[in-house]
C-alpha cells in the first residue's frame, strides 16, 4: 500500500475536522482562494446572470450568491463535476469531490498528504491564464448545452476506461486552448511537479491523484515519471 497521498493542491491537513464548509483549515484557504476573482455579477449580464443562477440551484444546490467571487472558469468545473455527478451517482457516494475523498481517506488512515502547488497559485493561473471573455463564453456555452457537455464527458470517461489517454487531450472535445494557455495551464506545470515529485517520491509509495489532462503526452506526467526510471502502469 501507499505512504503518501498526492494532490494537485493539498485540500487537508493533519486535522480531520477539514471538511467543506469548515471556518478553517487548509480547505478553508483553498477555498478562500478560489473565491478571489471578480463578482460574477461585474461580468455576466443581468441575463447571464439569471441563467447561471438558475443552473447553480439546480445542479449544485446552491445560490448563486454564495459564489459571487468565483471566477466563471473554476465555477465551471464546478458544474461539469455536478453534471458527471449527476449522470453517475453510483461512483459519488461520499458526497465530495473526488480529490478530497482521497485526501481524507489519506488522513483517517494516517497517511502524509502533499500537494504539488499551493492552492492560492492554481486558483491565479486559472484566472489569469484564460482571458475572462473567453471564461464567460464557455461557462455560458455549458450552462446552454448541458446535453452536450455531459455527453463530452462520457466520451472522455469511455476512453480513459479503455486506457485511451493520448487521444483525451487530442480531442478537440477535451478544451480549446490556444497554445499559451495549453503551456501554461498543463504543460508548465507538469515540468514544475515533476520537479517536485523527483524530491517527494523517493523512500515512499505514493498515491497521485491529477486531473487527466496532465498524464498524456510527451510533456505528460507519465512520461516524465518513466524518464526518472519509475516503472508506470495502468491498474484497472
Amino acid at each position: 500500500g501507499s505512504d503518501l497521498v498526492i494532490g494537485e493542491i493539498a485540500l487537508v491537513g493533519a486535522d480531520t475536522s477539514d471538511v467543506p464548509g469548515a471556518a478553517g483549515g487548509v480547505l478553508a484557504e483553498a477555498l478562500k482562494a478560489m473565491m478571489s476573482g471578480p463578482r460574477l455579477d461585474s461580468v455576466l449580464t443581468p441575463e447571464q446572470y439569471k441563467r447561471v443562477s438558475a443552473t447553480v440551484l439546480r445542479l449544485a444546490h446552491l445560490p448563486i450568491r454564495l459564489m459571487g467571487r468565483l471566477s466563471p472558469v473554476m465555477l465551471s468545473a464546478l458544474l461539469l463535476e455536478q453534471l458527471y455527478t449527476t449522470a453517475h451517482a453510483e461512483d459519488h457516494v461520499s458526497g465530495i469531490p473526488m480529490d478530497l475523498y482521497f485526501q481524507r481517506e489519506a488522513v483517517r488512515r494516517g497517511l502524509t498528504v502533499r500537494g504539488l502547488e499551493a492552492a492560492t497559485d492554481q486558483a491565479d493561473l486559472l484566472s489569469d491564464s484564460i482571458p475572462m471573455p473567453e471564461q464567460v463564453k464557455e461557462l455560458l456555452d455549458l450552462v446552454d448545452h448541458e446535453k452536450e457537455a455531459t455527453a463530452s464527458l462520457e466520451k472522455m470517461l469511455r476512453r480513459y476506461e479503455r486506457g485511451e489517454i493520448d487521444g483525451l487531450i487530442e480531442d478537440p472535445e477535451f478544451g480549446a486552448f490556444s497554445d499559451r494557455e495549453s503551456r501554461a495551464l498543463i504543460y508548465d506545470r507538469n515540468t514544475r511537479w515533476l520537479k517536485e515529485l523527483r524530491e517527494i517520491l523517493p523512500g515512499h509509495r505514493a498515491f497521485i491523484a491529477v486531473g487527466a489532462g496532465h498524464l498524456p503526452g510527451e510533456k505528460g506526467l507519465l512520461a516524465g515519471l518513466r524518464t526518472m526510471a519509475y516503472h508506470v502502469r495502468r491498474v484497472r
